[in-house]
């Protein structure tokens, strides 16, 4: 599993996995068409379908919490709690609904029944959504988180709707609602079977990425049922290569995936531009507990004081000795010589700055593991070279800039090519809204642009 800022790694590497017996998958926010399909509600859907309504109720909290993020990290606020609310009761009632057909059973008809029970006409535009809420009976999962909603109105209400229509946008783009209106990708198949995925990220802060943050949540609920009963580890071992991971949002899973993901069999490789991105998991059991789960960690060149001072504490100190000598004149003259040792870092905090990774190469700090030997562990300096100049170039069919810009430009043709051959309708539904004194009808908007209601 592969997250990719320059999606150069499956265009480059791709069709040689795929010579290998290797099922190669892409999940592309940026090029949508590209992509394979990935629905964040499934779960969701096939817990209801069990009648496991706990766990239901549970992913439609973590789909709505990864979709509407928190404005300041660690800090929810009262629009953007309420907005997860309202999400996450929309989301019940779409997947626990017997009218909606299973395979409608997506975003874009969560999207179209919120976008559709709140713009009515009355002096409440919410009046149809409340309605349908308050129509369900006793005990409907989806009543207890639409409490707030039920119970807002005025300024207090458009503040709510307005949070979460903005992050609901992406899913007007008729080739996003297509790329994420059913599965292709299945958590357990990646588990299972020889397969390589590998997710195009887009830059920090981009709301697509939360797509990302719950397809990584989802696998790891995989990996517990897949590893259970498999004796308690996988069949296959699974290694996530997060490249440029700080882009990504709060990926709730990452802390327990690093302290219990290894009885599993599950290696993550993440690499971040500073500590600072990993701020987001929060102090105490998030960036803690990460940093301490990570057996080795790698510095190149540190330009952040932050980055500097954890590294060079990291790293440890030595003993420096230090020989000094003195001498007396007078009637008769003498000298003496000293000896004293004292505590210093290996590495200076200023050190760092003036390092260049293709001179000095990387730092390895790897710490101690029970069963290896101490010989083992340590802080080493390892050099680094092109890959080019290694084994690898024979492996990927890499070489010359040129040469690895035209693959490239291949493998995305070869991708829109498949893409022709689709069809992108993407089938929504919405129900027959109960009649109310407020509101006179719904009004067209982008939804309008998809299927009728069916």
């Amino acid at each position: 599993m592969v997250s990719d800022v320059k999606n150069e790694l499956v265009e480059l590497c791709g069709d040689a996995l795929e010579e290998r017996g290797y099922e190669v998958l892409l999940l592309d926010m940026q090029h949508p068409t590209r992509s394979r399909r990935f629905n964040p509600i499934k779960l969701v859907c096939e817990l209801a379908e069990v009648g496991d309504e706990q766990g239901a109720e549970q992913e439609a909290e973590n789909v709505a919490a990864a979709l509407v993020p928190e404005e300041r990290e660690g800090q929810a606020s009262h629009w953007v709690a309420s907005a997860r609310g309202i999400l996450t009761a929309t989301i019940l009632y779409v997947a626990l609904s017997d009218e909606c057909p299973t395979e409608r059973k997506h975003m874009a008809t969560v999207c179209r029944v919120i976008n559709e029970g709140t713009e009515g006409t009355g002096e409440d535009p919410s009046t149809p959504l409340k309605t349908l809420f308050r129509s369900l009976p006793e005990g409907h999962p989806a009543r207890g988180f639409a409490s707030q909603f039920l119970s807002s109105g005025g300024n207090e209400l458009r503040s709510i709707l307005s949070t979460l229509k903005v992050h609901l946008r992406m899913f007007s783009s008729r080739s996003v609602a297509w790329a994420t209106s059913a599965s292709d990708i299945d958590p357990r198949h990646v588990l299972t079977d020889k397969t390589a995925l590998f997710l195009h990220v887009m830059d920090e802060g981009s709301p697509y990425n939360a797509l990302f943050s719950v397809l990584f949540d989802q696998l790891y609920k995989a990996v517990y049922l897949v590893a259970d009963s498999n004796g308690g580890r996988l069949p296959r071992r699974l290694a996530i290569l997060g490249d440029e991971w700080g882009n990504l949002p709060k990926v709730g899973c990452l802390p327990s995936l690093l302290s219990l993901g290894r009885s599993y069999g599950v290696s993550w490789y993440g690499s971040i531009q500073n500590v600072s991105q990993l701020n987001k998991y929060g102090e105490h059991d998030g960036r803690r507990k990460i940093l301490a789960n990570c057996g080795v960690k790698i510095a190149l060149k540190l330009g952040e004081q932050e980055d500097r001072q954890y590294f060079t504490e990291l790293v440890g100190k030595t003993t420096r000795h230090t020989k000094g000598t003195s001498a007396s004149r007078g009637t008769s003259s003498s000298s003496s010589m000293s000896y004293s040792e004292h505590a210093d870092d290996v590495i200076h905090a200023w050190d760092w700055v003036e390092m260049s990774p293709e001179r000095d190469g990387a730092i390895v700090v790897k710490q101690a593991e029970n069963g290896v030997p101490k010989t083992h562990a340590g802080t080493f300096r390892a050099p680094l070279t092109d890959c080019t100049n290694t084994p690898t170039k024979g492996h990927f069919g890499l070489g010359s800039r040129e040469h690895e810009a035209a693959k490239r430009l291949a493998c995305q043709r070869r991708l829109d090519d498949k893409a022709t051959d689709r069809d992108m309708a993407v089938q929504t539904w919405c129900p027959a809204w109960p009649k109310t004194e407020d509101a006179t009808g719904t009004v067209d908007d982008e939804w309008s642009a998809f299927d009728d209601r069916g």
